[in-house]
């Protein structure tokens, strides 16, 4: 696949494909890869051997890892997820709750789990997985094709940029800011 593969298309993608792995230990078949990058490591390196373990594609933002027809192409991986997680949640309409702070989202997210789930569905981040990458897993986007009725609350270390950049891409987003909070 070429650069410049639209977000529509690698939705469709994954939509065939709704598992994903941004750790090549943890790919297996049938899944999409995205090749993250952090401090320490470089995912573009293992996009080969997540697509030996069975990964249907690799989402790769380096050119050079890019010869095999499995791999997509563009110009950032992490960004791409991301896309793909609030495009998703666009389609199905979900009501999301934002829980932004500096200290308490887990907390917080856990109690506003337990009440909503007395009456909802709910898929929500499991254990502190409160960051930009975590919010975007597989863990929150791959599940909802489960449920008709989902309140998925969203954390974030980003306090209020978060909130205010996904409340610009969804209608659905509600937001909890703890640093407004008097306990």
């Amino acid at each position: 696949m070429t650069t410049g593969k639209c977000l529509e298309e690698l939705y469709n993608i994954y939509k065939e494909h709704p598992r994903i792995a941004t750790d090549s230990r943890s790919a297996g078949a049938g899944m999409l890869f995205f090749a993250l990058k952090g401090a320490s490591f470089d995912g573009n390196k293992f996009a080969g051997a997540a697509l030996e373990k069975g990964c249907r594609y690799a989402i790769v933002d380096e050119k050079e890892y890019a010869g095999d027809e499995r791999i997509i192409l563009v110009n950032n991986c992490l960004e791409t997820l991301q896309q793909l997680a609030n495009y998703h949640r666009r389609t199905l309409k979900t009501p999301v709750i934002g829980i932004t702070g500096t200290n308490g989202k887990t907390t917080t997210k856990e109690l506003v789990a337990a009440v909503l789930s007395q009456k909802f569905n709910v898929l929500y981040t499991q254990g502190n997985l409160n960051n930009h990458i975590g919010a975007a897993s597989a863990r929150n986007i791959g599940g909802f094709f489960d449920y008709r009725e989902v309140v998925l609350p969203r954390e974030s270390v980003h306090p209020h940029h978060d909130v205010h950049r996904h409340r610009a891409q969804s209608n659905n987003l509600h937001g909890l800011s703890l640093s407004q909070c008097n306990f």
